[in-house]
Formats: structure tokens, C-alpha cells, sequence
């Protein structure tokens, strides 16, 4: 008699519908959290994008004459920003490919260089 009961038909779990709620429920909540994940991390991303280095200049300016920072202070800013405007556009230049526009020699060599940064006030000498 025992073996008769092992013998049933059991119903396919998989047609439950607990089952199918529960798996259809777990599925949309992994999405809403990825989709929530993603949207936070692209929002961080937009926060943090870097400022343009004239108007990060004209704040660290700003700041000086206001008397937030002080010209040695003000002076390592200016160099750290041109600092990451030159690695920068040595980067675009690596990434450009070289080749002729209809005149001889033309692309070949590396960018030209930028030019200096003017002195802040007159007041000090740039560092050496």
C-alpha cells in the first residue's frame, strides 16, 4: 500500500501559480534594482564630470581674490589644471590619425605645444 502512494501523480510545481507569482515577482524586482542601480550611477557620473578648465580657473581666481586660498595655494591649482588640459589633448593627439589633407606633410610631427599659462597677478614669480 505504500508503494501506491509514491506511485501518484504529483502536479508539475512549475504550474502552481504561487510559483509562477513568486518567480515572476523575483524577476521584476532584480530589474527595478538594476534599473535603479543604473540610473544612480549615471547621475554620479553627470555630478562628477570634470568642469571646463576656464571656468575651474575663474573659480580658483574668484577664490584668491576673495581670500579663500592663498597664492601658493592658488598657484598649485592652476598647475594641476593645466597639468590635466595637456595630458588631455596629448591624449586626443595620440588618438588622431595622421595623413594627408591635399598638402605635403601635413599631420605629420607631434601637436604644437600649448602656450603658458599667464601669471596670476604680476606679484609673484611662477614656480620654479
Amino acid at each position: 500500500m505504500a508503494w501506491a502512494l509514491l506511485a501518484q501523480a504529483r502536479p508539475d510545481p512549475f504550474r502552481e501559480p504561487e510559483v509562477i507569482w513568486g518567480t515572476a515577482g523575483i524577476a521584476v524586482a532584480l530589474l527595478a534594482g538594476a534599473l535603479v542601480i543604473w540610473l544612480v550611477d549615471r547621475w554620479r557620473k553627470k555630478a562628477a564630470a570634470p568642469q571646463d578648465a576656464t571656468e575651474e580657473l575663474s573659480g580658483f581666481r574668484g577664490m584668491l581674490q576673495r581670500g579663500e586660498i592663498t597664492e601658493e595655494e592658488y598657484a598649485r591649482l592652476r598647475n594641476k589644471v593645466a597639468a590635466r588640459v595637456r595630458e588631455s589633448v596629448a591624449r586626443a593627439g595620440d588618438g588622431v590619425a595622421t595623413g594627408t589633407t591635399g598638402t605635403a606633410g601635413a599631420g605629420d610631427g607631434p601637436p604644437d605645444p600649448l602656450p603658458p599659462l599667464p601669471p596670476g597677478d604680476g606679484s609673484r614669480s611662477p614656480p620654479v
